[in-house]
């Protein structure tokens, strides 16, 4: 948990949850997370062990490599998801009023 609030202040300040709703429900996805990470770089250190004839300590620092680029993939896609941008449909009145507006050069070439 400890981690997770870390991450979320420290990494993440700028998608903190609003609600502690919110808070609640991205812990659990972080907890998920974990285990499903502790599993792959279980499965895979004894896959790596066992099948692979590989020696116990490579295979566990094989498992573990995994296990970080995993969960980091997982984190940043299912726990930390960047929130979405607003439409593209909701700019393009704005665009069209910038657009209708002199600009500098304009003005400087009526003086002439």
């Amino acid at each position: 948990m400890l981690n997770f609030v870390l991450n979320q202040l420290i990494t993440y300040n700028d998608q903190l949850p609003d609600t502690l709703k919110a808070w609640v429900v991205r812990s659990c996805k972080a907890q998920i997370a974990n285990i499903s990470a502790f599993l792959v770089a279980t499965l895979l250190s004894i896959i790596f062990s066992v099948a692979l004839q590989l020696n116990p300590f490579v295979a566990n620092t094989l498992g573990i490599i995994c296990n970080f680029i995993y969960k980091f993939l997982v984190s940043d896609r299912f726990v930390f998801r960047v929130k979405p941008a607003r439409p593209v449909e909701d700019a393009l009145p704005l665009l069209a009023s910038v657009e209708e507006r002199p600009t500098n050069s304009d003005a400087a070439l009526r003086n002439l």
